[in-house]
């Protein structure tokens, strides 16, 4: 088992017995004794976990001596009071020219918190983004063809550190979710955190685009969202009819699966004991979907055998709904994973020339 595979098993621990969802004898703090910490400057980054880890290992009593991950908190802890202040004037800012929003994943690592601030409109004109450009200097951030076709539109907001990323009445790699956005909007909650007030998806619909964007777009899944879905799941009040026919009716049922049988099998390789209970585990947890596995900084999941699967009968569940929109949506995603795969090969093609050019030249040139 590699350095941060074992830093993984060790955090969760930690971090589920903190938010007191794990078995109370998950975490010792002896193993923390011989921790390198320059590799955990970098595993808490990597997995939006810098300011809850910080926080657990001083509850526990862990002395942290490495100065560079105080700073790296501290700043973390001022990039989120900006973006905090830059929620509360989006929010104010739309709720007085009475555009309905949702913000789909703000908050559910907090008090970490992504790198942009993702804000969900139904309107797919560019009113919304007329009204930010008008209350901020905002500059349009780099764009892709997916980007456009998945509705969404980044900004650099000037004196913020966060950029904002709006989605225009649609999800998916290509938006092909045109009749979910409606429903999300629908059940959106308004919570204060920090004396901010707005809006956020129901924990229903956080599990459901969290399985969405993991399995259908990220292609890997972090400590952090492993931690997000299992405290989710033990509060013991989700909505299960609501997660499961939802995603059977816009298609990502499997994905779904695939994404609480992966978040299962850390909890159960860690704490000897399922996540879901049986009834669930009976409806969603399922084998012939691969093992997980933590690489690098991040877990993965056999990626051809799963996308494959999921996007395959996603796409025959949207055409049995009638939903055409959605998929011509999804026909486009061959030709775009193909043109996205020429793309890294010229990049590595022009690599390999400019290296075989620095060779010759270091040998012509007697270096």
């Amino acid at each position: 088992m590699g350095l941060e595979s074992q830093y993984a098993d060790i955090t969760l621990r930690l971090l589920l017995r903190r938010e007191r969802t794990g078995p109370s004898d998950g975490f010792r703090i002896g193993d923390l004794a011989h921790v390198d910490w320059d590799v955990v400057l970098l595993f808490v980054q990597k997995n939006l976990i810098t300011i809850r880890m910080f926080q657990a290992l001083q509850e526990f009593g862990v002395p942290i001596r490495h100065q560079a991950y105080r700073d790296m908190v501290e700043s973390e802890r001022g990039r989120i009071s900006r973006t905090m202040e830059l929620i509360g004037r989006i929010s104010e800012m739309l709720e007085g020219e009475g555009v309905e929003f949702v913000l789909t994943k703000s908050f559910q690592h907090y008090p970490d918190m992504g790198h942009d601030v993702d804000l969900f409109v139904l309107d797919r004109s560019a009113r919304v983004d007329m009204l930010i450009k008008s209350a901020f200097r905002a500059s349009i951030s780099k764009e892709s063809l997916s980007h456009k076709l998945a509705g969404k539109q980044g900004y650099e907001i000037d004196g913020y550190p966060s950029p904002v990323e709006i989605h225009h009445g649609r999800f998916g790699h290509v938006g092909e979710h045109n009749l979910y956005p409606q429903v999300l909007m629908r059940n959106r909650q308004q919570v204060t955190v920090d004396g901010i007030t707005t809006f956020i998806a129901s924990r229903e619909d956080q599990l459901i685009v969290q399985a969405m964007q993991r399995i259908y777009s990220h292609l890997y899944i972090r400590l952090s969202d492993v931690v997000h879905t299992v405290s989710v799941i033990r509060r013991g009040d989700l909505d299960w009819d609501y997660v499961v026919g939802t995603a059977k009716r816009i298609g990502i049922f499997d994905g779904l699966s695939c994404y609480v049988s992966y978040v299962n099998q850390i909890y159960s390789r860690l704490f000897q004991t399922d996540v879901v209970s049986p009834e669930i585990g009976k409806l969603l947890v399922r084998g012939g979907v691969g093992k997980v596995r933590f690489k690098g900084w991040h877990y993965h999941f056999p990626i051809v055998l799963t996308v494959s699967r999921v996007y395959s009968r996603q796409f025959f569940a949207t055409v049995g709904s009638l939903n055409w929109e959605g998929a011509a949506r999804l026909c486009l995603l061959p030709p775009l994973t193909a043109l996205a795969g020429f793309r890294i090969l010229a990049r590595h093609g022009a690599r390999i020339s400019g290296l075989k050019a620095f060779g010759s030249s270091r040998v012509e040139g007697g270096v």
